[in-house]
């Protein structure tokens, strides 16, 4: 399935039950999806899956790594947020991409839910690995921040994957352990607590 899954045959199935709905977390333009993907292009602008030579022998035995990151299949991705809390469910959808989630300011990950469901009780964490496949659910709360602020969603370097014979004979241009951005919150407006 993997070429399949690199072509966009990935997403969510978003379940709900009355439990979940009784807990007030954000929904609607707050309960926000992402699939986290990782492509490469040719000149054309064409998806480039399996290379001949070695690069494209290391591709299919240790997993493709793109040089582009995507989110809901776009690249550079900014998103209008509010001064308010937003539910994001992320989903690790590539082939061999491991991301080591934060915030571009510091903050620590408010952990709601992950692939067993929801949490007991929210975790925070500086950071979250997220292998393909896996997705984790983040409380995100933008209410500290002013319009006109940014903040990033990013993965961290990080050291430790392990590399077989084929994969250093072809250095992908975006190595597994990377520091990149992924996409960008653009706080837009304020919302004011009615309380």
């Amino acid at each position: 399935t993997a070429e399949q899954a690199y072509s966009g045959l990935a997403g969510l199935v978003i379940v709900t039950d009355s439990e979940e709905a009784a807990l007030g977390l954000p929904t609607g333009a707050q309960d926000i999806p992402l699939i986290l993907q990782d492509r490469r292009f040719d000149g054309d602008n064409q998806l480039v899956y399996i290379e001949d030579g070695m690069a494209g022998m290391s591709d299919a035995m240790m997993g493709l790594l793109g040089d582009r990151i995507l989110v809901n299949g776009q690249p550079d991705v900014t998103v209008p947020v509010a001064t308010q809390p937003y539910r994001l469910r992320l989903l690790n959808g590539a082939n061999a991409r491991i991301y080591k989630l934060a915030w571009s300011n510091g903050a620590p990950l408010t952990v709601i839910g992950a692939d067993g469901g929801l949490l007991s009780e929210p975790a925070t964490f500086p950071y979250v690995m997220l292998s393909p496949g896996e997705r984790i659910e983040l409380w995100a709360d933008f209410s500290p921040e002013s319009v006109g602020s940014q903040v990033k969603l990013v993965s961290l370097a990080y050291e430790g994957v392990e590399a077989g014979t084929m994969a250093m004979m072809h250095e992908p241009a975006l190595p597994n352990g990377a520091p990149f951005d992924i996409m960008t919150f653009a706080v837009t407006e304020t919302v004011t607590s009615a309380a």
